[in-house]
């Protein structure tokens, strides 16, 4: 039988991880075009697709998966990076498959990797929801479908995560979930044709982000607005960290969020003072005080910080948006929507695919992106649990009083801004980035004079390894011991919600920072 071949897209000249990537590809000399004979048997198409995958893998790396990747680790590397690459695999073989509709072995391959799609369904244990019949939610979805929006996914409620959307049927790979039309999508360009914006040309200092908040703040009491069944359907609070109480605030003491949380807090109340009371007294019809209060700035500002999502329009622009019923999918580490992000010039539409399969009656999930549980707890008010590959604790090292190891260090690609995450997770220990670099700033001048970049992260000395792990658990055991008394998440079940919320968090990155500390303690003692 013929042969054909499937190829894999190249790595993006324009990826900011392309010599990364590029490197670890030529490391391992990891093929982009596959040969496969039309005859190959299930074994052999099995040897293809895992082939495939491992080049598909690299390719999808982001930033923190690139830096926890070990030379030693050619397997599944996070549930986001394996769907990603299954999906490029997937679309390769679409591809060939346009042209060669019969091939035994091509429909191997094929069903090889959807029975690789349905094992990732198979480890997400996802609850099916019950259906959400309130007032405010059937207005939305009868808005919706007047307004042109078409989807598989209905409002229902989930044990843990509230209000979300469902599969209304079972969809498959590549499955459009949803198609929501461009005029229905709140961008900046959006607001300033309408009479605020217009009005807001006049007031020097409001450029758009500040524009569409105060668009958001005045709509959502408009009970004519175009919008109004989407601006009811929305919370009244959205509990993120930005409206911590004192009490939560105090919880954080000795975090690293804690600084940022409060210079956000600030940085947002300096921004409503330039707006108030002058946009007031100059507009009052289009600014009542009533309305633009700070406390509504707050909410407006949690709304676009929880709900937006930067939107790739035809020419090119890439905007934050608010897009009305998209914004009741959750987050997960283990998302069935993934690239959601381009307008379609043809249909005018923001047209959403299915990344993998779903059954009727799960909740579909988005995933916002790699954020740490600082990022989550700050702008979205939740905090995942210990399986968050991308949560880490930034390591940034000065040796501004060392040039010369600085040099070795630069020579070697490693740099000094590094990280840390639960040991817990693949691969369970500290980075060798970290260890690598730590060392080169400890060894001694003999060992310095004779390093070697062949291979990039060559064995250091036994004794110049030790120092290193010494040196990283004295750094991580400070941090420890600045969170203060260990905390459990039952410590928060009866207090307020932020208090609840903040308390979790800090006992996540205790978790972290002890399994760190743990790592490195026994390194130390065993070499």
């Amino acid at each position: 039988m013929d042969s054909f071949y499937v190829e894999l897209p190249p790595v993006d000249s324009d990826d900011p991880l392309f010599r990364h990537k590029t490197e670890i590809l030529d490391q391992r000399s990891l093929a982009f075009r596959f040969s496969v004979s039309g005859a190959d048997s299930c074994v052999q198409c099995e040897s293809h697709v895992d082939a495939m995958l491992k080049t598909a893998r690299i390719l999808n790396l982001n930033e923190i998966e690139w830096y926890f990747l070990e030379e030693d680790e050619f397997g599944t590397i996070t549930f986001r990076n394996e769907l990603e690459a299954l999906n490029t695999v997937f679309a390769a073989l679409k591809c060939v498959k346009k042209a060669k509709e019969e091939v035994v072995a091509l429909n191997l391959l094929i069903e090889i990797v959807i029975q690789k799609f349905r094992l990732l369904e198979a480890a997400d244990n996802v609850e099916a929801g019950i259906s959400c019949d309130g007032d405010k939610e059937s207005k939305l979805l009868d808005w919706a479908r007047r307004e042109g929006i078409e989807s598989k996914l209905d409002v229902a409620v989930f044990d843990g995560f509230g209000r979300g959307l469902r599969a209304a049927v079972d969809i498959a790979v590549n499955d459009i979930v949803m198609k929501i039309p461009q005029h229905l999508i709140i961008s900046e360009d959006f607001v300033d044709n309408t009479d605020l914006g217009l009005a807001l040309n006049d007031f020097e200092g409001v450029i758009g982000d500040t524009k569409v908040l105060l668009w958001s703040m005045r709509e959502r009491h408009k009970p004519y607005s175009m919008f109004a069944p989407y601006f009811a359907s929305l919370p009244d609070s959205f509990n993120t960290g930005l409206s911590f109480g004192i009490s939560a605030l105090q919880v954080l003491d000795g975090t690293m969020v804690l600084e940022e949380l409060m210079q956000a807090k600030e940085h947002l109340r300096l921004e409503y003072e330039k707006l108030f009371p002058e946009l007031s007294n100059k507009y009052p019809s289009l600014f009542p005080e009533n309305q633009f209060t700070w406390e509504m700035y707050l909410w407006a500002c949690e709304l676009w910080y929880s709900n937006g999502l930067k939107i790739c329009f035809p020419d090119g622009s890439i905007k934050t948006c608010l897009v009305p019923y998209m914004g009741l999918l959750n987050h997960s580490l283990h998302p069935h929507v993934t690239h959601y992000s381009k307008i379609d010039p043809e249909s005018k539409s923001l047209i959403v695919h299915a990344a993998r399969p779903l059954n009727a009656g799960k909740q579909c999930f988005l995933n916002y992106g790699a954020l740490s549980n600082s990022h989550l707890l700050m702008f979205y008010g939740f905090v995942l649990g210990r399986d968050n590959p991308f949560d880490v604790v930034p390591i940034d090292l000065d040796l501004s009083d060392s040039p010369d190891r600085l040099a070795l260090i630069e020579k070697a690609n490693l740099g000094l801004s590094h990280m840390v995450r639960g040991t817990w997770l693949i691969p369970f220990r500290i980075p060798s980035r970290l260890l690598t670099t730590l060392c080169i700033a400890l060894m001694d001048e003999d060992e310095a004079r004779s390093l070697t970049f062949s291979p990039k992260h060559n064995r250091m000395r036994l004794q110049t390894e030790k120092e290193g792990y010494g040196f990283l658990f004295s750094l991580l055991s400070g941090m420890l011991d600045s969170l203060g008394d260990t905390v459990s998440p039952e410590d928060g079940e009866q207090l307020e919600w932020d208090v609840k919320l903040a308390t979790f968090f800090k006992c996540q990155q205790q978790r972290l920072l002890q399994s760190a500390c743990s790592y490195c303690s026994l390194a130390y003692e065993g070499l």
